[in-house]
């Protein structure tokens, strides 16, 4: 008992010790691996789906266009026929011009208006 111990003490095993934090990291190495993959691998779904719906939407888009431009063409036709009728029906009902209306478009005349008549006559008798 009375035996002289070392002044430092021997090594442990120290390669369990890096085995096992080898180990560690790799497996955190795989995780992370297995994280990225996956990851790629949903993305790659979502673009394959997202591209797939806009192949399909693509012409259902033009066909909505064409029928817009259509619409709106039939629109500005329209809206000329609205302003002409506009400017028709203000002309027709406008009480200013009333009396020059009906002169226009009878035979009737103002009473106090006299009609005048020319008469040319043959000189040669």
């Amino acid at each position: 008992m009375n035996a002289q111990q070392p002044w430092y003490s021997p090594p442990e095993k120290p390669k369990k010790n890096r085995r096992r934090q080898y180990d560690q990291h790799s497996q955190a190495q795989r995780r992370l691996a297995r994280e990225v993959s996956a990851k790629l691998v949903f993305n790659t779904i979502l673009t394959v789906i997202t591209s797939a719906s806009l192949v399909r939407l693509v012409p259902y888009y033009l066909v909505q266009q064409d029928k817009l431009q259509e619409v709106e063409a039939e629109i500005k036709d329209t809206q000329n026929r609205v302003n002409q009728l506009n400017q028709e029906f203000s002309y027709y009902f406008d009480t200013k011009q009333s009396q020059s209306l009906i002169k226009k478009n009878t035979v009737k005349i103002d009473p106090n208006e006299r009609r005048l008549f020319l008469i040319i006559e043959d000189k040669i008798k």
